[in-house]
């Protein structure tokens, strides 16, 4: 493997100085197969997930070894707008098909949820004050449901 001048003098050092082993990040084997960016962008939804603090993100985001805050909250709003769009595709075909002598219906049942994360402010200065961020979460689980059990017109009087 080739070694730049400038690596290898810090990486063997003089001969009174003990051998310090460097790999630097962009040295990766795999850097350039197309799942490369997968363990980045996974530490990065660790980072971000936790809540841990801006600075450290962007420090890592300049070492390159994780993207930046904007590229992951870009990335989470593509996934949620692909996973709306195959949500709202599947929720208006119904299946309707025949188990063991009866109808069944698959359906999809959206739950709401009301999330919170109390953002506390570590240094108090003038115009920092703690906040509450507010958001909604949604789950869709798919039912399998008698077809008898969702008709309106029996259930009527």
């Amino acid at each position: 493997m080739f070694i730049p001048r400038t690596l290898a003098v810090y990486a063997y050092g003089t001969p009174n100085q003990p051998h310090r082993l460097v790999k630097p990040t962009h040295l990766n084997h795999d850097s350039r197969s197309p799942s490369a960016r997968l363990c980045l962008l996974a530490n990065g939804i660790l980072h971000l997930a936790s809540c841990a603090p801006v600075h450290i993100i962007t420090t890592n985001s300049h070492l390159g070894s994780m993207p930046c805050i904007n590229t992951l909250k870009s990335m989470f709003k593509g996934l949620s707008d692909q996973k709306a769009v195959a949500i709202r595709k599947r929720a208006h075909d119904t299946d309707v098909y025949e188990k063991s002598g009866r109808l069944i219906t698959k359906t999809l049942l959206p739950l709401f949820d009301s999330v919170q994360h109390f953002l506390h402010q570590r240094e108090m200065r003038i115009g920092r004050e703690n906040t509450m961020i507010i958001g909604v979460a949604a789950t869709s689980i798919e039912l399998e449901v008698d077809a008898a059990a969702l008709d309106i017109l029996d259930k009527q009087p």
